[in-house]
Order: structure tokens, then sequence, then C-alpha cells
């Protein structure tokens, strides 16, 4: 409406409280917030929701980080705090679907439950595939995996490589994401007896996890190369011992665990 701050409060508030407002340093109350939106020829309820939807979005990026970190509980405690059934938005409850996912699927290993919110996620109908339709996918492949379906798991290896690897693929995936689709391309790829195929996806996360200083997964993919019998350089295996004996988060840990064979590096 090209109000300016002096004029959307007068009369209802100081020029001040609409700076933190705007800032997000501080909520309106009742009164106040239905005056402006009075002024502002605006609905309450689209305010509501939209202050919501917001509260969410840190909330789930609160959510995100502690699973990056491998603070499995913490992750939980924040997302049974986030009613889905209360969450209109699609691409909100994309990402809840996802989260609950992982945290069945690394956490509390239950491959059906992990299977059932990937699914859930999928299910949630956004513009075009985004990159938590990438995680579920790589989700779900691990997810077989765990139950030893390894029908089911290469269905969505197929169907993986070719939204991560088409040239008409424009889906934004952050540095993680990235390395969580390498590690289950290069699990699922062995366990289908493509050496070849699985080596290419562990090389291709050790190079991005030391491009982005990603210690933990860089510790995975070279447990990885060394139990899958990839040879090393002096200087590799060096490293990938310093990084078993350091990292022995929950999440580095429970990704090997997707192999019982593996839960011999930590």
């Amino acid at each position: 409406m090209g109000l300016s701050q002096k004029d959307l409060a007068a009369g209802i508030c100081t020029q001040a409280t609409i700076s933190l407002i705007e800032k997000q340093n501080k909520l309106p109350s009742i009164r106040i917030l239905m005056n402006l939106c009075e002024r502002l020829n605006i609905h309450i309820d689209d305010v509501i929701v939209n202050s919501r939807q917001s509260e969410i979005r840190n909330q789930l990026n609160e959510v995100r980080q502690h699973i990056i970190q491998g603070n499995f509980d913490a992750a939980k405690n924040q997302l049974d705090r986030i009613k889905a059934r209360k969450v209109s938005d699609r691409f909100l409850l994309k990402q809840i679907y996802a989260y609950n996912g992982l945290i069945s699927l690394l956490f509390k290993m239950d491959g059906d439950k992990a299977i059932f919110y990937f699914n859930q996620a999928l299910n949630q109908r956004a513009n075009g595939i985004i990159q938590q339709d990438v995680v579920a996918i790589a989700g779900l492949i691990l997810a077989y995996i765990q139950k030893s379906d390894l029908d089911a798991a290469t269905s969505y290896v197929q169907q993986l490589q070719s939204m991560v690897h088409s040239r008409h693929s424009k889906i934004f995936m952050d540095a993680e994401t990235k390395l969580f689709v390498d590690y289950a391309l290069s699990v699922a790829l062995f366990k289908a007896g493509n050496v070849a195929g699985a080596k290419s996806y562990i090389d291709q996360g050790i190079e991005i996890a030391k491009a982005k200083q990603t210690i933990l997964f860089l510790a995975v993919f070279y447990g990885l190369s060394a139990f899958y019998g990839q040879p090393q350089t002096a200087k590799d295996q060096v490293i990938a011992l310093a990084m078993a004996e350091v990292v022995h988060t929950d999440l580095a840990r429970l990704l090997f665990n997707h192999d019982i064979a593996l839960k011999q590096w930590f």
C-alpha cells in the first residue's frame, strides 16, 4: 500500500514497534495485529498462518542441523513439537515426513516406518521435484536394503539416478544431500555387484566431503572405500584410520550399521 512505518503505526502503536515487527524481533499483541490488518486491508488469519509457517521453517532448519550432526534425540524432540496434521503447506509437510523418515532409518533402524514416512513425503505434491524428494528416494533405497529387499532398492536406484543425473534436471541439492545420495547409491550398487559403479560414487563422495570439509562423511566414504577393497594411497589409509578414531558420532556409526559387516569400523 506504500505506507511508511510512521503512517502504519499512527494511532495503533509506536513506529519503533513496527520496525521490530518487520525485523521479526517482536510479536504484536492481538489488538495491535487486528488494527494493523484492518489498516492494510488483509485478513488476520492470513497473517497468523504465515507466521506459523515461518516458525515451522525455523524449527525444521534446526531439525536438519541436528540430523547432520547426528543429534537424533534433539531432532526427534524438535519434530515432536511440530504437529503435522496442523500443517497445510505441502512443502513443509514434505520436509516433516522426510526428516521423520531419516530418523526412523538412521536412529531407530526401523525400515518399515522409514518407508512409510518417505512415501508420505513423496505423496506431498509440490511444484516439480525438489531436494526432499531426492532425500526420500535415497532413504527408500537404504530402507529396502535394510530389509534385504534388493529388488525394491534397485528400482529406486534407477529412479534416483534419473532424477539427479538427467541433463534436464534442475534440482537444487546442497552438499549434505549430494553426500547422502552418493552414500545410498554406492551401498546399493555394491550390493547389486556393481563394484565399479559403487566406487565412482564413493570417489565422488570423498571429493565433495573434502571440498566442503565435511569430516563425518569423509570418514564414512573412506571407510566404505576400504571395506569394499578399493586401493588407497598410504596417505588415504592414514587419513581413514585417523577419521575412524576421531569421528565417533551417532550418524557415522549408524550409516555403517546398514551393512552388518561394517560395524567393525566403529
